[in-house]
């Protein structure tokens, strides 16, 4: 079992969330479920667009009351040293639920999530990171042990959870392994599936339906999220 103290947890919340993005000003499904505010309204931090398109920022979308954000470092809070959160925009707004570590420039723009994870391995100073991207919003309670115990089964660097499909982003990897990343990046791949093979990573198997990481893509998605928590209080 891999201590505590030598994990720290990654959020991913970089992206530009495309498929969350409203086509016109208010068209989205309800105000509370766009933008992060005092009240589950539209936050001052996230002024909208000269265009009248209100832009949205996944992670701090509203679910139940709280931003994405805050679900994913409540997870991974308890199980590792220290959370961090990669993002690229709202990094004021995202800095009151951790540190937040931007893309390094080196790599370039909107370079995928492999970036986020990249650049968080360069930075941490534990040996080891567990990623978790910011929308999945029911990960298993034992994914970091699990991922841990693949690894040390199978004396590997980096594992990621699969059900009846690959689930590569929610990941346990070594810091040793930033320069074979950097050097993947820098060669213009950003498929995360490729670069987890080409370093050897191994599965972490998980016997449970695909709801264990299910996640939001769209604002049907987290308007169908927030109804079914709804009826589970019930």
């Amino acid at each position: 079992m891999i201590p505590r103290e030598h994990l720290t947890g990654l959020i991913l919340a970089g992206g530009r969330a495309s498929r969350m993005q409203p086509t016109v000003a208010g068209s989205a499904p309800s105000g509370r479920l766009v933008r992060h505010g005092p009240r589950g309204g539209l936050s001052p931090e996230m002024p909208a667009a000269n265009s009248g398109i209100v832009p949205i920022e996944k992670g701090l979308a509203l679910l139940h009351d709280e931003p994405l954000v805050a679900h994913a470092r409540r997870f991974l809070q308890g199980q590792v040293s220290r959370v961090v959160i990669s993002a690229n925009r709202s990094v004021d707004a995202f800095a009151r639920y951790g540190e937040v570590i931007t893309d390094d420039a080196e790599i370039g723009p909107d370079a995928g999530p492999l970036a986020g994870i990249y650049s968080a391995l360069v930075r941490i100073d534990t040996p080891w990171l567990v990623v978790t991207p910011v929308d999945v919003i029911n990960p298993p309670e034992d994914l970091v042990p699990r991922l841990a115990d693949a690894i040390a089964r199978k004396v590997a660097q980096a594992a990621y959870a699969t059900t009846t499909r690959s689930h590569p982003l929610c990941m346990m990897v070594h810091a040793d392994l930033a320069p074979s990343l950097r050097s993947y990046l820098l060669g213009g791949d950003r498929k995360v599936m490729l670069w987890l093979e080409r370093i050897g990573a191994v599965s972490a198997p998980f016997d449970m339906g695909e709801h264990a990481f299910a996640n939001i893509n769209t604002l049907a998605d987290l308007q169908h999220a927030q109804i079914r928590g709804a009826a589970d209080t019930v």
